[in-house]
């Protein structure tokens, strides 16, 4: 019983972090595009968001699949669409407007993907 209540506080605790970083997000990506313009800093979060995935990736000595054409190709280019075109674009349009509008915005973006399939 015990174990049980540990891990269910620490699945609070996670969960609790993860929406208090992903909320300072905004904040601090706004605060940092006057140092830097929406595509560096872009830039910069998605190259230190693959260092991490990599070293996560070797350290936990997973199965990896073969690094075949077939593989690669789709690879490249759902991660440019996922992670580098999405990240810039959302920083641009962090740009040009509150970190309070583009926080709406992305928390509506489920709502508005269900109502362009309906």
């Amino acid at each position: 019983m015990h174990s049980n209540k540990v891990q269910r506080s620490t699945l609070w605790l996670a969960l609790f972090t993860v929406q208090l970083l992903f909320a300072l997000s905004y904040i601090f990506s706004k605060l940092l595009m006057d140092a830097f313009p929406p595509m560096i800093w872009a830039l910069i979060r998605s190259s230190v968001t693959a260092v991490i995935m990599i070293a996560t990736a070797l350290l936990l000595k997973r199965p990896k699949p073969p690094l075949t054409l077939r593989f690669i190709v789709p690879l490249l280019l759902f991660s440019i669409m996922g992670g580098a075109m999405t990240q810039g674009l959302y920083l641009l349009g962090l740009h040009y407007t509150s970190s309070t509008n583009s926080s709406i915005l992305y928390t509506l973006s489920p709502l508005m993907t269900l109502a362009a399939v309906i």
